[in-house]
């Protein structure tokens, strides 16, 4: 097996290593969905302290950012979300909703990837199939491993996402200038 490192996408290749192809679809896209709040937390974090708790709420119970559809929508206002990035999170979404949503469902085909694959970027998919070429897991079908290369690309995209903009806060900015600290005087 490829040795990542110790980093949450070895550990997430790591996990595979027993699912079937239906937990195999469902754990990558937990795996992107959790990045996806880490992302959102991040960004809730550059934001002044008495809105911090006010934002984390948002994730709780019934609340807008609970879903997937929810997180990339505000995720693409906050970040730099490539379109294509953004297409391909959906079309990532609507295979784990086939997954998760039938009481019988057979194997991961090379159709379904094709799905999410065909909605990356060229340069994207070359990416993805330089590391589907160099992956070799036993017992692991073709559909499998480009998958999990499809799972790691969208990973990598969303680790290095600059922050677009921050959210509005509850003061204007007349009014944080004037309660910011000032430069002692030279």
């Amino acid at each position: 097996m490829l040795h990542l490192g110790p980093d949450p996408l070895y550990d997430f290749v790591k996990q595979l290593g027993n699912e079937r192809d239906r937990g195999y679809v469902l754990m990558a896209h937990a795996f992107i969905d959790e990045r996806l709040q880490e992302l959102l937390e991040k960004a809730i974090l550059e934001q002044p302290k008495n809105m911090r708790a006010v934002l984390r709420e948002l994730f709780k119970g019934n609340n807008p950012l609970e879903g997937f559809p929810a997180r990339v929508q505000y995720a693409k206002r906050l970040y730099r979300i490539p379109k294509k990035l953004v297409n391909t999170l959906k079309k990532f979404n609507n295979l784990r909703n086939g997954f998760a949503h039938r009481a019988r469902c057979g194997e991961l085909c090379q159709e379904d990837v094709d799905t999410v694959y065909r909605a990356m970027s060229a340069p994207d998919q070359a990416v993805v199939d330089d590391m589907a070429d160099f992956w070799h897991f036993d017992g692991l079908s073709n559909a499998c491993t480009q998958f999990m290369a499809v799972t790691a690309h969208i990973y990598c995209e969303l680790d290095h996402l600059p922050l677009h903009k921050t959210l509005p806060t509850s003061q204007s900015q007349s009014d944080a200038e004037k309660t910011a600290p000032h430069p002692p005087p030279t």
